[in-house]
């Protein structure tokens, strides 16, 4: 893996997000946008790869190569890596993994998302057809066992998802006799990435902010769920503290940033329909409640 000052230049690198870049997205696609844009900086000639063509976000994408992939499939994919000499991509659908290694170029997987983990809790959490949801599990373990048996090198964003992965890649045989020679502290397999975010801080707006000032009293005290009501989450433990709380402070308000996921295909999670039901019971929704749950999911730049 690189270092945060080797010189990338004349590395053709291609970067592939599962999930749709654009002005409104969730955790995966902003880390491949942030991953491209470091590589870039480091003198990479990166190409962002997407389902549907990016709209908006400029300056975000200059000097990066754009291309839409559509429905992901081995010969596409592998057209796409023959061009590139390294691929960065979260694990993938069998066949079209099969099809990036079969392109030549370097895999490198990143596993910052543990979706066979996490893929338990959400379908334990959801209606529907026991035997489908034991086999959509299934093919996701199958996913990342094949990335994690065919990968050239991979990333993750803490050391505690490093200590879980080195304990996966040992399991499938990827530790072997000659590892401390050619590679004393495996970084070269499996290094820690974290998520990925802008160097620079946001801009404060001049004026109200949106929230306080704006949708709530000025003298709020704000409690901000910035990310997605996933089934792996306990948002409910979150809005029960908050509700003893705000006794001993009325000016606390639970704001959620989004309830719905920015790709409109994803059905509401339980966990999410179980915090607005929770949340009604206990009487703190309404026009003047102090809780806040925002429908759509906030942009990108905001």
């Amino acid at each position: 893996m690189s270092g945060p000052g080797r010189d990338l230049s004349g590395a053709r690198v291609l970067v592939i997000s599962g999930e749709q870049v654009g002005e409104q997205m969730a955790g995966p696609a902003i880390r491949s946008l942030n991953l491209a844009q470091q590589l870039l900086h480091h003198g990479a000639d990166v190409t962002l790869a997407t389902p549907l063509p990016i709209e908006g976000l400029q300056p975000e994408l200059a000097g990066l190569r754009l291309t839409a992939f559509g429905k992901p499939s081995a010969s596409r994919f592998r057209s796409l890596a023959r061009s590139h000499d390294i691929v960065l991509s979260q694990p993938q659908r069998v066949d079209v993994a099969v099809g990036l290694h079969a392109s030549g170029a370097q895999i490198i997987y990143d596993l910052y998302v543990p979706n066979f983990v996490e893929r338990i809790a959400h379908l334990a959490g959801q209606p529907g057809d026991a035997a489908l949801r034991r086999n959509l599990l299934e093919c996701e373990r199958i996913e990342y066992a094949t990335a994690i048996e065919l990968g050239d090198a991979f990333i993750c964003a803490s050391q505690q998802q490093r200590d879980h992965w080195l304990g996966a890649l040992g399991q499938a045989g990827r530790l072997d006799l000659d590892l401390l020679d050619r590679d004393p502290d495996g970084r070269q397999l499996i290094d820690v990435v974290p998520f990925g975010l802008p160097d620079q801080p946001p801009v404060v707006p001049s004026g109200d902010s949106p929230l306080r000032g704006g949708l709530l009293p000025k003298d709020s005290i704000i409690l901000l769920w910035t990310g997605g009501l996933w089934n792996w989450f306990d948002p409910g433990l979150v809005l029960a503290g908050f509700d003893r709380a705000r006794k001993v402070d009325p000016r606390l308000r639970f704001v959620v940033m989004g309830m719905d996921h920015p790709e409109g295909d994803w059905e509401e999670t339980a966990t999410s329909s179980a915090l607005r039901a929770r949340a009604s019971e206990l009487g703190l929704l309404g026009p003047d409640g102090p809780v806040t749950l925002l429908a759509g999911w906030v942009p990108y730049r905001e």
